[in-house]
């Protein structure tokens, strides 16, 4: 300790996150995902559940509809409506029926909605979606200028399955702004 108030380490790291960690950070994410994001787009939070808490804190609005995954993680939900918005579920994308899960959730898309939250790998059931689900989803968000919170935490946890992330889908287009992934 000593030795770090004598090398001048003794105050608050950046609220965004130590330069260099985000730089790695950066890295990483190019590495791992094939994302391409510069370190001043990363943010550093104290774990996933302050990072979505954040994210959603600087998206959703009193009033705004937010679309969730169901089953999922119960934050969704709950601090949807802490924020005074109405959380509305639809049903996972399942492999064998991507068109008819799309359909669902572009039905629940009103003027309202301003935040779909996507999962992949899914907690809980560990369904890691394919590029026709990521970039049917990323089409929907898209189209309707809405927030995609790709919440991508569990990634980590199935490196045996072939991920991509929706950000993959959305390179060629300017919409990637309205993309945060955690």
């Amino acid at each position: 300790m000593r030795s770090a108030v004598a090398g001048g380490r003794d105050r608050y790291c950046a609220t965004r996150g130590i330069p260099a960690l985000r730089e790695e950070i950066a890295a990483y994410l190019k590495r791992t995902r094939r994302i391409d994001v510069k370190p001043e787009e990363v943010l550093v939070a104290p774990g996933c559940k302050m990072a979505l808490s954040l994210a959603m804190m600087a998206l959703i609005e009193p009033g705004d509809e937010v679309l969730y995954p169901d089953p999922g993680f119960p934050i969704y939900p709950s601090f949807t409506r802490g924020l005074g918005a109405k959380a509305i579920p639809f049903a996972p994308v399942r492999e064998k029926q991507v068109s008819a899960g799309l359909n669902e959730i572009a039905s629940k898309i009103t003027p309202k909605t301003s935040v779909l939250i996507f999962n992949s790998p899914n907690n809980p059931t560990g369904t890691v979606f394919d590029e026709r689900a990521c970039c049917g989803l990323a089409d929907l968000f898209a189209k309707h200028d809405l927030w995609l919170l790709s919440d991508e935490i569990m990634r980590a946890s199935f490196l045996a399955a072939k991920y991509l992330s929706p950000w993959r889908c959305l390179e060629w287009r300017s919409v990637q702004s309205s993309l945060m992934v955690l």
